[in-house]
């Protein structure tokens, strides 16, 4: 079955895995020097009407800039050195295909052990003599104006009638973000990062403190 990476939104944003910690491989902070960084991939979407979720290419794009910001500032207590750019659309999706199934696996299971292998990612560091590399997936939605009053009344109506059964909360906002770094040499996940607030997807300053917060007990950034 093949899987996209706003199916993953969707599970998450369904409550499947809400809690918020780091995953962590045996390998050392300080052990990682030389890191290569992968373009940011990045999924916002607009809600206009009802609960349906547009992607929106603006507010992506919006985004995916804060990203770019954060990891220019950040650079050097990541240690990183060179940015990955992958103009072969196919050999992009395996990417975005890989990181889909690492993000699946680490919010499903909550750990590290049960990750699958990632060979594209792993070969792309391999063939640049890289051993980490550092991705980012960034998600999440806002809402046109009054949107949310009308879904949340409809919701509170639902569940009095059910009496609170089979009754779905309806998320104002949401602002979500995953941070990966692989270890091409041990083929595995070294660091595995989120982090999930009902908050504004383009708040370039809260963005700011969560990146920080998602990195806290490895990197602990400045």
């Amino acid at each position: 079955m093949k899987y996209t990476i706003l199916g993953v939104i969707i599970i998450i944003l369904g409550g499947a895995f809400a809690a918020e910690k780091l995953l962590k491989s045996k390998v050392n902070p300080e052990e990682i020097t030389n890191m290569q960084f992968f373009e940011p991939i990045t999924y916002i979407s607009y809600v206009e009407t009802g609960n349906n979720a547009v992607p929106n290419d603006s507010m992506s794009a919006i985004r995916t800039q804060f990203i770019l910001k954060l990891i220019h500032e950040y650079r050097g207590q990541l240690h990183i050195t060179g940015t990955i750019s992958l103009a072969d659309t196919a050999i992009k999706q395996k990417v975005t295909d890989e990181l889909e199934l690492t993000i699946r696996s680490a919010t499903r299971y909550g750990n590290l052990y049960c990750m699958k292998p990632t060979p594209c990612i792993d070969s792309i560091l391999q063939s640049r003599g890289k051993r980490f590399g550092l991705c980012t997936v960034s998600v999440g939605f806002t809402r046109k104006r009054g949107n949310y009053g009308i879904e949340n009344a409809k919701s509170r109506a639902k569940a009095f009638l059910r009496n609170g059964w089979d009754s779905e909360e309806t998320i104002p906002l949401n602002s979500s973000l995953f941070i990966i770094i692989f270890d091409a040499k041990e083929h595995d996940v070294a660091f595995f990062g989120q982090s999930y607030k009902p908050e504004h997807p383009l708040n370039e300053d809260l963005l700011r403190k969560r990146f920080v917060e998602v990195f806290h007990g490895y990197f602990n950034l400045k």
